[in-house]
């Protein structure tokens, strides 16, 4: 059998003895604060082991392709057609440490992003998990903002209006991850803002489908989701406080 190194043999010497010489209430206490952080922790490490093994052991890439159901005969009288536009979400801090140029200072972003993690481990916040918009996808996303309420957008193309709330019939939809809840609550903040003060439809089969882990989503089922850091951070967050955490009106709906 091999030994243990001196310097280990000591430190455990030196650990034994500090135990045998507490006193009951020391050992209360230390064991107490052992076991609260266990508990703040569990969620964030079983949500990570959950994420590292999806990602392992998933086949999502070897789906069957499914017929186009645009092939599929229906009766005209049953058919109903809806118009969806799809607004990309911004670039998220998944994006920053990976998809980013150069490449070269991946390591970099990937060391910072990880002390970041750190920091967020008690929290229900992550770097990775449920990947949020960074400061340069809320930028993004605002732009898209002023881009919607400005007099050329509405001029030049069809749409805007809608997009607006002020034409026709329409719904704002977004999955269940923090990004695209951020990009629809920016996007559409004065749209929100403005009588009747309509809803987020928040649809967890929107939630996009990787094996990557800023794909699973770290709100509990039914529940409210939280901002994220860069959210904190950023000055937009005082105005869109009521509609993150639905103080004056339940913003976001779940189904």
């Amino acid at each position: 059998a091999m030994s243990l190194p001196r310097q280990l043999q000591e430190v455990m010497k030196l650990g034994q003895a500090t135990l045998e010489g507490a006193s009951p209430t020391v050992l209360l206490a230390v064991g107490t604060a052992v076991l609260g952080l266990v508990i703040l922790a569990y969620p964030k490490v079983y949500g990570w082991s959950a994420a590292v093994v999806y990602m392992v052991f998933t086949r999502d890439r070897s789906w069957k392709k499914l017929p186009d159901p645009a092939t599929y005969e229906r009766p005209a009288h049953r058919t109903v057609k809806k118009r969806i536009m799809f607004i990309r979400h911004g670039e998220s801090s998944w994006n920053e440490v990976f998809n980013i140029k150069p490449k070269l200072m991946m390591p970099f972003r990937l060391l910072r992003a990880i002390l970041v993690e750190i920091s967020l481990l008690f929290k229900q916040d992550s770097v990775f998990l449920d990947s949020p918009l960074n400061h340069t996808g809320v930028a993004q996303v605002s732009e898209l903002l002023q881009w919607i309420e400005g007099d050329v957008a509405a001029e030049t193309n069809p749409y805007v209006k809608i997009l607006r709330g002020e034409e026709g019939k329409s719904v704002l939809v977004t999955s269940n991850l923090r990004r695209a809840i951020s990009t629809n609550l920016i996007a559409f903040t004065l749209r929100l803002l403005k009588p009747p003060f309509e809803s987020v439809h928040v649809l967890s089969c929107c939630q996009e489908i990787s094996r990557n882990v800023d794909t699973v989503a770290i709100t509990p089922a039914r529940s409210m989701p939280k901002p994220s850091y860069v959210d904190k951070a950023r000055a937009y967050y005082q105005a869109a406080t009521k509609q993150w955490t639905g103080l004056a009106d339940p913003t976001l709906q779940f189904f």
